[in-house]
């Protein structure tokens, strides 16, 4: 992944168009911060409340959008594995 690019993965690897059909996402596209995490069920969690790793474009909703769709983060408060 370039600097200053994410790698961004729906949550359905058959349908989902993420960065495996497009590519690296430049991080001046991403608008929003995911705040939870909703799957797999036995892991749900509220993400951790660190700063983000970039500026956020200012946008109040907690979500990554990346062409369109909203990216939920992997990285939680409990996570242990």
């Amino acid at each position: 992944v370039p600097k200053d690019h994410v790698w961004l993965e729906g949550d359905n690897k058959k349908i989902s168009q993420d960065s495996r059909t497009y590519g690296s996402v430049p991080l001046e596209q991403v608008h929003y911060k995911a705040f939870l995490r909703i799957w797999p069920l036995h892991k749900i969690c509220w993400l951790n409340k660190l700063p983000p790793p970039f500026p956020l474009s200012g946008s109040s909703s907690p979500m990554l959008e990346a062409n369109n769709n909203l990216i939920p983060a992997i990285s939680c408060e409990d996570h242990k594995d």
